[in-house]
């Protein structure tokens, strides 16, 4: 790592380790120890007991019915008192202070009440509310310099992908007071725990682009220093970690993020980074858990370690969801039951007692400032992506928009759920290095820019810089072994940073596709692109419709260009680009096409040049660019209109069971035209499929119909041998009456949308 010194030059520190992007160097610890844990051998326990039905992990859910119970011992005999003795409240997330005195929890009183931190003594006397308001506080855990962090959705945005109120790290004093909010990721973080050194561990929602896991990350108290800890490389999630008295830590495996938080139980060596995880107990399968649906299989949750090497957890027996409390040997043995009621689920149990408090890390963070800096050794260093020295051309700088409260708008088909914008581009230097100044406090993500302005490398994780922070990594994605070198000072920082986001008319708004691609392809693209008027025999060129006609949720031509030549995030396995390039830019296996043909490519540039209409730079930089943005069709506040939901039972989905999905081109077995399985949902193609400005010009209908009536060419289809088909009259009233209703439903009030 570098340090600007006095002169204003850059020296080295020491070596870093990567965190998947950016890392730091803790600042000197300063202890506060009360020393080691008492080693009792049947310590008091508290645990909650909830009417817990269904829920996700990151859904901040009330079920009316929890309490906050202790038991006197670990013996299978004793009886558990009530702590919090509510009617109709709910309880969950205890923590025990350091000296074992006191236990914080989240507490909701009835449903009119919201989540809110409380206190009580450890001998259930003292109940104290800590803090108040119309948000949910949750996931509390005691800080080692005597305030609380917990995780609260009083930043006032949704997630990306549930569109649920997102809660993310906060900070107070122990009375509630100065509340400050330490974590800007897009979605939620949860069950925050410390690390021996003095740093916060929590599992966070990774739902950008196309990932959907929760990896474990580490943070200092004051919001600097955000390290990816586990996880970067691991597709499945971790839940609920606890450090462990050797430094491993132990988590709750899944392999989703949307799950029930159930699974088996790994062993995480984060001191030897070059590990996977260990699964502990192996006869639990890492599986999809719906506790509305199936109970099959037993599974575990809320692991937390005992003084003398065992495991307290939550585990339900196969086929049930009665998880109760039992010890379980650190090797995954000898499960022995402590407490079980068959009327709650026991979660969350921990001994009463007290254990060391970690050190303590001062605040770095410069509160006169609105900025901080980021900078990087040498963007070559990549074990992932091998690219050639000088073939990236600057780094681009990405600002994520949380979704507002009161913004439902669905912005995208498929894997993108957030907005963005740019907020600027910062040169590699010749020793691939780069330094730069940017707004703090926001999420942000990088990529790395070549030839023509393509995206090289995209960074899938949100980074943010807190006031005055100066953050940096040596490469991208390398080993979290390397070090820097020391021999030379790196070129970009041997000169003041590159200034980003900081000047308002240097930020580009998000690019959508409504505002900025339609156009150009309404210019450009549409005389070919599009059915005739004068001629309905005349079909769209290559099967490919761009007219802006009205749709369900967007137009026709974002639903036929997402579904058939965009790949999300990625010009470079996109086929538009392919073509308003004129060439290749990945294997053909990779790119996002219906059919991408290599004869397709040879002297074809798009428009041709017969037609006499050329693309200017910008507008081709404009697609790129959206591309690289997720695709979206609206930013957040652009509201559209639905056509209603589509109901299984409804006529038209009874069409394309019977017709469709069944006759083994939308059955999910292969590969469909338009990659929809109907056999799953068939909302989806009723939904993007649909012309309601010319309903017979649908696409569901066209790829239906065979080519000698009118369908498409490319598609190959004749379920329909002509329009006479009774079930293709039913499918044109369908969409004609779904037309004429469009404008009565916003998006946003269909609760299934």
């Amino acid at each position: 790592m570098w340090e600007r010194t006095s002169n204003g030059l850059i020296r080295t520190l020491c070596g870093v380790a990567n965190m998947g992007v950016i890392a730091v160097v803790l600042a000197p610890a300063v202890a506060a120890g009360e020393g080691a844990a008492v080693d009792l051998p049947n310590p008091k326990v508290v645990f909650t007991g909830r009417k817990y039905e269904a829920n996700h992990l990151f859904e901040i859910r009330f079920y009316p019915g929890g309490n906050l119970f202790m038991l006197d011992s670990l013996d299978p005999t004793t009886q558990a008192r009530n702590l919090t003795n509510l009617k109709a409240g709910d309880v969950q997330d205890p923590e025990v202070s350091y000296d074992g005195n006191t236990i914080l929890f989240s507490m909701r009183r009835d449903a009119s009440d919201t989540w809110h931190l409380w206190q009580i003594n450890a001998d259930g006397d003292g109940l104290e509310q800590l803090t108040f308001g119309p948000q949910d506080d949750v996931d509390p855990a005691y800080l080692p310099d005597g305030r609380i962090m917990f995780c609260s959705t009083r930043a006032g945005f949704l997630d990306e992908y549930h569109r649920e109120p997102a809660a993310v790290l906060h900070v107070m004093n122990r009375d509630g007071t100065e509340i400050e909010q330490i974590s800007f990721n897009a979605s939620h973080d949860v069950t925050p725990t410390m690390l021996s050194d003095g740093r916060i561990l929590y599992p966070r929602w990774e739902h950008h682009g196309p990932f959907n896991r929760f990896p474990l990350f580490a943070v200092n108290p004051d919001g600097t220093g955000l390290f990816q800890y586990y996880g970067a490389r691991e597709r499945p999630s971790f839940y609920e970690p606890q450090e462990m008295a050797d430094g491993r830590m132990v988590a709750v495996l899944s392999p989703a993020a949307n799950r029930f938080l159930a699974g088996p139980l790994a062993i995480i060596d984060g001191a030897n980074v070059s590990a996977s995880h260990t699964v502990i107990t192996p006869e639990v399968k890492m599986e999809r858990v719906y506790p509305d649906k199936t109970a099959a299989g037993n599974k575990y949750r809320s692991p937390y370690p005992l003084p003398d090497g065992r495991l307290l957890v939550s585990y339900a027996e196969d086929g049930q969801w009665d998880f109760g409390i039992y010890t379980l040997g650190a090797d995954g043995k000898n499960r022995q039951l402590v407490y079980n009621n068959p009327e709650l689920m026991e979660f969350n149990p921990q001994p009463i007692l007290p254990r060391k408090r970690q050190p303590v890390i001062p605040a770095h963070i410069d509160t006169k400032k609105s900025t901080g800096t980021f900078y990087g050794i040498d963007v070559y260093l990549n074990n992932l992506t091998q690219v050639p020295r000088g073939e990236i051309k600057s780094l681009r700088v990405i600002e994520g928009l949380p979704r507002p409260s009161d913004g439902d708008t669905k912005i995208s088909i498929n894997r993108i759920h957030e907005v963005k914008r740019i907020l600027g581009e910062v040169p590699i230097q010749a020793d691939g290095s780069f330094y730069f100044e940017a707004p703090a406090n926001r999420p942000l993500h990088l990529q790395t820019i070549g030839q023509d302005g393509i995206m090289l490398t995209n960074q899938r994780t949100w980074v943010w810089v807190r006031p005055g922070e100066n953050r940096g990594c040596i490469g991208c994605h390398e080993a979290r072994e390397s070090k820097p070198s020391a021999e030379a000072t790196p070129l970009a920082l041997q000169h003041p940073p590159t200034r980003i986001g900081l000047d308002p008319d240097t930020v580009q708004p998000p690019i959508t596709f409504v505002k900025d691609v339609q156009p150009i392809l309404s210019r450009k693209c549409v005389e070919c692109h599009s059915y005739s008027e004068m001629d309905l025999d005349k079909l769209p060129a290559g099967g490919l419709d761009l007219a802006p006609d009205e749709s369900y949720a967007y137009n026709v031509a974002y639903a036929n260009v997402r579904y058939a030549v965009v790949d999300d995030s990625s010009p470079r396995t996109s086929y538009l680009v392919w073509k308003i390039l004129g060439r290749k830019l990945a294997s053909y296996a990779r790119a996002r096409a219906r059919r991408p043909r290599k004869t397709q490519l040879t002297g074809h540039i798009m428009p041709p040049p017969k037609s006499g209409i050329t693309l200017s730079d910008a507008e081709k930089q404009t697609i790129i660019k959206w591309i690289e943005l997720g695709a979206v069709y609206r930013d957040y506040e652009t509201q559209g209109y639905l056509a209603g939901a589509s109901s299984k039972a409804s006529p038209a989905a009874m069409v394309f069971a019977r017709r469709c999905g069944n006759a083994g081109c939308h059955d999910g077995k292969k590969a469909s035209p338009l990659d929809v399985n109907l056999n799953s949902y068939p909302a989806p193609i009723m939904r993007e499929s649909v012309n309601y400005s010319h309903p017979e010009n649908s696409l569901l209908l066209r790829a239906a119909l065979s080519q000698r009536a009118g369908g498409l060419p490319h598609a190959g289809g004749d379920t329909f041998q002509d329009t006479n088909d009774a079930d293709y009259q039913t499918l044109l009233a369908y969409i004609r009456e779904a037309a004429s209703n469009r404008q009565k439903i916003r998006i946003g009030d269909n609760g299934g949308y």
